[in-house]
């Protein structure tokens, strides 16, 4: 019985109580992950690279990563240390044995933008007055209505239908559909041009 038990003793002290296998060698970042705003956005951990995407307009010049690496292992920059992300940061593991290390490349990008609005509508200088889906304009009375090119800016990386610099006849209103850079969120402006009335 003595044997038996120093055998289940001799196990349990090599297999480290039933724990995850590892060895002094081990160098891994096993976890990365970026909290903004108490929510929590995990990295995907490659052989030696590590992708974050953080919502759009994220400022990544001081975030503050949560890093777990192998067992006994360190790493440089240390984990729960800010770094900035607007450009790519090296972060090295160095094993508990002390005579291995592994180079890992974090790049941290923005999601796609979801905002899709109008934020400039102009005609021959004229500026138009947006407000939640629809823009309103008013051109001096002696012009034409029948053919007016605006120039239309929108939310960065969405794209608008009808284009930008592209004639328009306005004698009724015209929609505008804008579509964010993430290709899903959209939002329909009804744009309304009229001229001014006459002088008496």
């Amino acid at each position: 019985k003595f044997c038996l038990a120093f055998l289940v003793l001799m196990f349990l002290a090599c297999s480290g109580g039933g724990g995850g296998h590892h060895t002094p060698s081990s160098k891994d970042i096993t976890s990365f992950s970026i909290e903004i705003n108490n929510v929590r956005y995990n990295g995907t951990v490659g052989t030696n690279t590590i992708t974050v995407q953080v919502p759009y307009g994220t400022d990544r010049s001081s975030l503050t990563p949560t890093i777990a690496v192998s067992p006994g292992a360190s790493v440089v920059p240390a984990s729960l240390v800010a770094q900035d992300f607007t450009s790519d940061v090296t972060y090295t593991v160095t094993a508990q044995d002390g005579t291995t290390t592994k180079v890992y490349t974090v790049t941290v990008t923005w999601a796609p933008n979801t905002a899709a609005d109008i934020t400039g509508f102009t005609i021959l200088g004229i500026n138009g007055t947006i407000g939640a889906t629809t823009v309103t304009l008013q051109v001096p009375f002696w012009m034409s209505i029948t053919a007016l090119t605006p120039t239309i800016a929108v939310s960065p990386g969405a794209t608008v239908v009808p284009a930008s610099l592209v004639a328009q006849n306005f004698t009724s209103d015209v929609t505008y559909t804008v579509t964010a850079q993430d290709g899903v969120t959209q939002k329909i402006y009804t744009v309304t041009v009229t001229a001014a009335a006459a002088p008496t």
